[in-house]
């Protein structure tokens, strides 16, 4: 069950193709094959692969075929238990994923034992060539640092960051919707001294703020006083 053929057997005796063409709608011009096997199968196997250590083939190999493997690729990096063993992984997969859907949702307990070491790698790829690592980053500090005292930075460095990717503008005005939502006074003094450059993203963050039941209304006029917008 450790070789890749086994895990291909796998996802295309469950692949749906109704699922597949909405998945396909979901996510367009994806470089990669989608078959339409649903998350909660992906998950579950992923589960048993790594409880059974039958995983090492397929991860040391980063570049797959289907989006699909990708997915339980990372998923089996979700079940990881050794941090260095994890960053490794996270280092060797990261260039693959380029799509939203491969950079969002991920996490992994262990990270909260070691925040301010992987702090340092998440500000090594803030800046990175690839918008979808960025994208990865961006997420991974509004999975673990939007509660911790290193907001400020990430205010700050996100902020700061120059991109005509679209996804990648979405990710960082969900980034300051979550702030505001999150940790309004931290993120409101902020932005009461700073502007948001880009006017794309200063009107997704309008959208999502004004949609956003986690904000009062009163909350929401201060926002969009401050913003300009």
């Amino acid at each position: 069950m450790n070789k890749i053929c086994d895990i291909e057997l796998f996802l295309n005796k469950n692949k749906d193709p109704k699922y597949r063409t909405f998945i396909t709608k979901l996510i367009p011009n994806c470089a990669y094959e989608i078959l339409g096997v649903r998350i909660p199968k992906l998950r579950q196997f992923a589960k048993y692969l790594y409880k059974n250590n039958l995983f090492s083939n397929f991860i040391n190999s980063p570049y797959h075929k289907y989006l699909e493997e990708f997915f339980l690729h990372r998923m089996i990096l979700e079940n990881f238990n050794d941090y260095n063993l994890l960053l490794k992984y996270l280092k060797d997969l990261l260039p693959y994923l380029n799509n939203w859907a491969l950079t969002d949702g991920f996490k992994n307990n262990i990270i909260e034992n070691h925040l301010d070491d992987f702090s340092h790698y998440i500000d090594e790829n803030l800046n990175n060539k690839n918008p979808y690592i960025v994208r990865f980053m961006i997420n991974m500090v509004m999975v673990y640092y939007i509660n911790t005292d290193d907001l400020d930075k990430y205010l700050r460095k996100i902020n700061s960051i120059k991109t005509t990717e679209y996804y990648l503008k979405m990710s960082i005005s969900w980034f300051i919707v979550t702030a505001f939502s999150k940790r309004y006074v931290v993120t409101y003094n902020y932005f009461k001294s700073n502007k948001i450059c880009d006017d794309d993203i200063k009107k997704m963050v309008k959208r999502k703020c004004l949609d956003s039941y986690l904000l009062t209304k009163e909350q929401k006029r201060e926002i969009c006083n401050i913003l300009s917008i």
